[in-house]
């Protein structure tokens, strides 16, 4: 087969992408904790999200591999959370492109609106 080399390289960055992702989530969830932070932005709020959700549409995808005899009720919310992974990244790039072009064409209303 001739993609299968592909998987040596695959599997390994996709699982140190992984981890970067949850460091960043754990990050960003010490800065939103924070009274003031620089990071009280809502471009980086749409990040967490994106980001979180990404995460569990991971451990969805993967827990297939772990959890063979699946109760009705964990395949439903599986499903579940590997659907909103799949659809939820075209609204948030949506936000992310309307968040930054706000903030180009009107930086002092943007700040005003989009920092908490």
């Amino acid at each position: 087969m001739p993609a299968e080399w592909f998987k040596f390289i695959e599997y390994p960055i996709h699982g140190a992408s992984q981890v970067l992702q949850i460091v960043i989530i754990v990050f960003l969830t010490t800065e939103f904790l924070k009274k003031k932070s620089d990071l009280q932005q809502a471009f980086y709020y749409v990040l967490y999200i994106s980001y979180f959700v990404d995460s569990a549409g991971t451990i969805a995808q993967k827990s297939e591999l772990f959890f063979k005899n699946n109760s009705d009720f964990v395949v439903i919310v599986r499903n579940m959370l590997l659907w909103y992974s799949y659809q939820i990244p075209g609204i948030l790039e949506l936000m992310m492109a309307f968040n930054r072009c706000t903030a180009i064409a009107f930086p002092s209303e943007h700040f005003k609106v989009c920092c908490f």
